[in-house]
């Protein structure tokens, strides 16, 4: 007769070394998501950084877009990365590339923001770019 109250020892060092396997396979995975995630949130942080600039010059209007308002770039450093932001704004009546065509009523406007950190040497950025127009108002 069989006695089955137990688990022999190769049953157990089976098991032992599948579950190994799959917690080494889990750990080697970890630490490429980790910057996977690293990497999404600073590409979030670097859009919302350009997304709010953007959004104060377009509520300042077209008389306060001026190359001069805009010279030099700030810094900030979030999450472990340090963020930079530069401004370049061309009066579209010295550019005549598509869409501006020489128009003095509209300026070109572009925010970029760079970035790096200690886990990559590439300079990463992002580029937001926007024509503000100059409107006139027309009373009878």
């Amino acid at each position: 007769m069989r006695n089955d109250r137990g688990f022999t020892i190769l049953e157990i060092l089976v098991t032992a070394m599948i579950f190994s396997v799959f917690i080494i396979a889990i750990g080697t995975t970890y630490p490429t998501t980790s910057l996977v995630g690293k990497s999404g949130r600073h590409v979030a942080s670097a859009t919302r950084l350009a997304e709010e600039k953007m959004e104060e010059i377009s509520a300042r209007g077209f008389a306060y877009v001026t190359p001069a308002a805009f010279a030099g770039s700030e810094s900030f450093t979030q999450g472990g990365a340090t963020f930079t932001r530069t401004v370049t704004v061309t009066p579209c009546a010295a550019d005549s590339n598509p869409p501006c065509k020489g128009n003095a009523n509209l300026i070109r406007v572009a925010v970029r923001v760079q970035w790096s950190d200690a886990s990559s040497p590439t300079v990463r950025n992002i580029s937001l770019t926007t024509i503000i127009h100059r409107f006139f108002y027309q009373f009878s």
